[in-house]
């Protein structure tokens, strides 16, 4: 299995490339040691070959095709919806997200979460449609590998 990220025919990033640049900056260097939480949980997820197995790290989501890598950092946790797509041998990060572990039920907080699954639902049926919208993403790979 190698680790893809859902990708758009205009140019932009990925979402989880534009969620990572814009919560660590171009370098990912602006908190080392949560982007290294970040791709252990990764590399947890690809050593398990996606495969939801009850961990801490990974959720199947209710009412929705993507599966959830969940990495917490203090009082936020940090998500990145995702799917197998085992036809090609990849896992493909729909995007990323960050909030905080508790919040209100009903409030904006949980409005701004079932937006962002709504949206990594949106994303999985769009590359259900043409599975050639994946990039791997060369600078963030390079940093991963190094872990």
């Amino acid at each position: 299995m190698v680790l893809a990220f859902f990708g758009r025919d205009d140019g932009r990033p990925s979402p989880t490339t534009q969620f990572l640049i814009s919560k660590y900056g171009n370098g990912l260097d602006d908190n080392p040691k949560e982007i290294s939480k970040i791709f252990q949980a990764w590399k947890f997820v690809l050593l398990r070959n996606g495969v939801c197995d009850g961990s801490n790290y990974l959720k199947k989501l209710s009412g929705y095709d993507a599966i959830e890598i969940r990495v917490k950092n203090s009082r936020t946790l940090i998500r990145f919806p995702f799917f197998l797509d085992n036809i090609n041998d990849r896992i493909v990060l729909l995007l990323g997200f960050a909030k905080p572990e508790q919040y209100s039920k009903g409030g904006k907080i949980d409005r701004e979460v079932t937006r962002k699954l709504d949206e990594s639902q949106l994303y999985y049926d769009e590359y259900k449609i043409d599975n050639n919208k994946y990039n791997i993403s060369d600078d963030i790979l390079l940093k991963f590998n190094k872990l």
